[in-house]
């Protein structure tokens, strides 16, 4: 079984999100933490197989955890969520997979199934 980790602050749209995961994607178990320390206490004792990550989080922030698991060359597990369009397009110009919130449901789910399947595309993981 695959695992997937949802690091958002906002309860009502993690479990949105854990619910359009879990009810489109196959043999997968979703686990949602509503902040960034215990993102990072999480992240530090086991990583998931794909990590939908807000930016900004309660205690540390998303950029700080997407560096951390960058330096542990683990960033091709994270799909990065953001309401501010700067940040996304920082992001994306980096080449990372990062999306603008609201993100509709077919779009999480098919981001996050390729990351799980490990297909990379021009510019980063989709």
């Amino acid at each position: 079984m695959k695992q997937i980790l949802v690091i958002e602050d906002d309860r009502d749209l993690s479990l949105l999100f854990k619910m359009a995961l879990e009810m489109s994607l196959k043999d997968v178990q979703v686990d949602v933490i509503w902040n960034g320390t215990e993102g990072m206490k999480r992240l530090d004792e086991s990583l998931p197989d794909a990590i939908v990550l807000d930016m900004h989080l309660p205690g540390v922030s998303g950029d700080e955890i997407y560096k951390a698991l960058e330096r542990r060359s683990e960033a091709h597990r994270v799909l990065v969520c953001s309401a501010d369009v700067r940040i996304v397009n920082a992001y994306t110009m980096r080449g990372i997979n990062a999306v603008e919130k609201p993100i509709p449901m077919a779009e999480l789910t098919s981001r996050v199934s390729r990351i799980l399947d490990g297909i990379p595309v021009a510019g980063g993981f989709l």
